[in-house]
């Protein structure tokens, strides 16, 4: 797998607090082992994920964005 792209379909859809904070980070730890077997043979990981149901139309308060930096510290 090294230096191979490997595109991993997450569940990042998690709940939020009123102040955009983690309230349970499960389904970010479920895909730890994952990421870190990939990363260990050398495959380029590309995460893809979405976070609630924007009916079709583009909803900044959907963006993982407002995640990424706890996203990055669990995994």
């Amino acid at each position: 797998m090294e230096n191979k792209k490997c595109i991993v379909r997450v569940d990042f859809n998690v709940p939020l607090s009123d102040q955009n904070k983690i309230l349970d980070d499960t389904r970010i730890r479920a895909v730890k082992k994952t990421i870190d077997f990939l990363i260990s043979k050398k495959a380029k990981v590309i995460l893809i994920s979405h976070m609630g149901r924007p009916k079709g139309k583009k909803d900044q308060n959907l963006s993982l964005g407002k995640i990424i930096d706890s996203i990055e510290s669990i995994l």
